[in-house]
Order: C-alpha cells, then sequence, then structure tokens
C-alpha cells in the first residue's frame, strides 16, 4: 500500500529513555517500529492539544518528515508535518493552516513519534477520510 504512494519509506523504531518512573498503562500503548511516507493516511495515537482537537483518534496525511541534520530512518524524525482535515488551532504554515508538526513524545520509558498508520481502520474511523 505505501509502495503505491511512490515516496520514499522512513522504518522508524521507537527509543528506550532513562526516565525513572515507569507506566505500564503507556508502555502498552507503544509502536516499537512505524512506517512513514509522505502522503500516507495516519491516525494520532495520544492527545496533543485537546483544545484545538489533536486528541486520540484525528486522521491526517504527512506531508513532510524532518530529520536532525546528520541523520536519517530509522531514527526518530526531529518532527513530521501532517495536514488535518480541520483547522487546529495556530497556523504552522500560513499557505496551508491545517499543517501541524508532531514531534517525538515521551510515555513512560519510550520516546516515540505519536502516528499510526492509518490503513488497518475500523469502517467507523474511516468515514470522513478522502485521499488528498
Amino acid at each position: 500500500m505505501l509502495k503505491s504512494l511512490n515516496s520514499p519509506i522512513a522504518r522508524c523504531f521507537a527509543k528506550y529513555t532513562r526516565r525513572r518512573k515507569i507506566f505500564k498503562n503507556d508502555d502498552d500503548l507503544m509502536e516499537f517500529e512505524v512506517l512513514l511516507c509522505r502522503g500516507q493516511c495516519v491516525m494520532l495515537k495520544c492527545n496533543l492539544w485537546v483544545e484545538y482537537g489533536l486528541v486520540n483518534g484525528v486522521l491526517g496525511y504527512i506531508e513532510y518528515i524532518f530529520y536532525v541534520v546528520g541523520s536519517k530512518a530509522p531514527q526518530l524524525p526531529l518532527f513530521t508535518k501532517v495536514i488535518f482535515e480541520k483547522d487546529k488551532g495556530v497556523p504552522f504554515d500560513r499557505s496551508c493552516p491545517n499543517i501541524v508538526p508532531i514531534t517525538p513524545v515521551i510515555r513512560g520509558k519510550i520516546k516515540e513519534i505519536p502516528l499510526k498508520m492509518g490503513r488497518n481502520l475500523t469502517i467507523y474511523k474511516s468515514w470522513g477520510m478522502t485521499l488528498q
């Protein structure tokens, strides 16, 4: 499915952190490997900014993936620009106010990108998302 987008695929692995406090519930939600590419439908996996609709389950499309200079996949990206269907607060890019930068988050003892492939969704989650 991702190969049909004719874009390079970034394979990103979660990283263990040295945080002392461990939350068992958070570790259950982790995806240790995520495949990302431009144009891919993705789902946000956590509540980042509830007031502006950046909540668990919201769907969007990847616009760009940015890495620290000198690094590349499988390292975690610095941030990923995701286009959401509706305006999500303060615009990151004035030409397209629906673009939001998504950075890696630390949950429990894992640092990961809070995105999930949006291809295997239930019928209820897939309604309303059309390929741009």
